[in-house]
C-alpha cells in the first residue's frame, strides 16, 4: 500500500524505497524494533518469490541508528508474580470454584515453571492442539511432585525435542503446585488428552481455560488482593518465576534451562531487588575495611 500511494516499485525493493518506508513506519512506531519487523517482512517476501533483497548497507544502519535516537523507547516488560502477590490471590480464591481450582493450579504451575502462557492455555477452546498445548496427560505425578512434559513452545517448534521439567511439592504450602494440581484433578477428572486446565460453567459444561479468560481473571483477583491490576500480564509468571529463582541462588545456566530460553535473552526476565544488588557495593567495602590488598591512606595522592 505504501509503495502504491507513493507511485514506488515495491519489488524488488532498493535501498532508498526502504529507506522511505522505514522512514515512514517510524510515524507511527515509537520501537525501531517494531519498524525492523517490517522491514524483515519485506525480505521475507523477496524471498518467498525468489527476488533478491537488497544489502541494507552502512546508510540504512545510520537511518535505523538516528530513528532510535529521535525516538527513544523503553522497552514495556510485564511486572513479575511473586510469591507475596499469589498468597494475596490465594486470600480471595473460592477453592470451592472449580473456575478457581483450575486457574490456580495454572497460575502456581506456570509460576514454577516459568511459562509461556502459550504452552500453558490455547487461545481458544477451538485453538486446542495436542501437539503444542499443555494436556492432562501431560502432567505426571511423581514421589516428590510433578514433571511436566512440553513438547511445543517458542524454541521447539518441529517436535525436534521434548522438555520434560520437574517441580517439587511445597509441603504444607497453599503454594504446592502438586496440592493444587490434585485439588484441580480429583475435582474434576479428565481424559489425558483433554487440555490441563477446565472447568465447570454455571450449565455444568466443561470449559476450557484460554488465554483471554486466563489474563482476565489475573487481573481481576489482582484487583480484589489490593494489587493494582497494571503491568501485568500472562507473561508475568514466566518473568516472576524466573526473578524469583534467581533471588533463591538458581544459576543463570539452570534458569535458561529450566525456562526453555536458547539465548541469554532470560537475563532481561531477571527482576533483581535492591537488597541483592547493594550486595555489590557490600562485597567491595567489606574487602576495603579488611585492608587486603589495598593501599593505606598516607598512599592516596594529596
Amino acid at each position: 500500500m505504501f509503495c502504491l500511494y507513493f507511485t514506488l516499485l515495491p519489488v524488488p525493493a532498493t535501498v532508498n524505497v526502504l529507506s522511505l518506508y522505514t522512514q515512514f513506519l517510524s510515524r507511527s512506531f515509537k520501537s525501531v524494533t517494531s519498524v525492523k519487523n517490517y522491514i524483515n517482512g519485506v525480505r521475507i517476501l523477496h524471498l518467498r518469490i525468489d527476488v533478491p533483497f537488497p544489502s541494507l548497507d552502512y546508510s540504512f544502519q545510520l537511518l535505523l541508528k538516528g530513528l532510535k535516537r529521535l525516538n527513544p523507547h523503553e522497552e514495556r516488560r510485564a511486572l513479575p508474580i511473586t510469591p507475596n502477590i499469589l498468597l494475596r490471590i490465594f486470600l480471595v480464591l473460592d477453592l470451592n470454584s472449580s473456575f478457581h481450582r483450575a486457574l490456580w493450579a495454572c497460575f502456581l504451575i506456570c509460576f514454577y515453571m516459568f511459562a509461556r502462557k502459550s504452552n500453558m492455555v490455547p487461545p481458544s477452546a477451538t485453538l486446542f492442539d495436542l501437539s503444542k498445548h499443555l494436556a492432562r496427560g501431560d502432567i505426571f505425578r511423581s514421589s516428590t511432585g510433578l514433571v511436566v512434559l512440553v513438547k511445543w513452545s517458542k524454541t521447539i517448534q518441529c517436535g525436534e525435542r521434548h522438555l520434560l521439567v520437574p517441580l517439587l511439592q511445597v509441603a504444607s504450602s497453599p503454594l504446592c503446585p502438586r496440592r493444587a494440581f490434585d485439588f484441580m484433578v480429583n475435582r474434576l477428572p479428565a481424559s489425558k488428552a483433554s487440555p490441563a486446565f477446565v472447568y465447570t460453567d454455571s450449565r455444568g459444561e466443561v470449559v476450557t481455560l484460554t488465554h483471554g479468560v486466563l489474563v482476565s481473571s489475573l487481573r481481576v483477583l489482582l484487583r480484589q488482593a489490593g494489587v493494582s491490576p497494571l503491568g501485568y500480564t500472562g507473561h508475568s509468571f514466566r518473568r516472576g518465576g524466573a526473578s524469583f529463582a534467581f533471588q533463591a541462588g538458581v544459576s543463570g545456566e539452570l534458569i535458561q534451562l529450566h525456562g526453555d530460553w536458547k539465548s541469554d535473552a532470560y537475563l532481561k526476565y531477571l527482576t533483581v531487588p535492591m537488597q541483592h544488588r547493594l550486595q555489590v557495593t557490600h562485597r567491595m567495602r567489606t574487602l576495603i575495611l579488611s585492608g587486603s590488598d589495598v593501599g593505606s591512606a598516607n598512599q592516596l595522592p594529596r
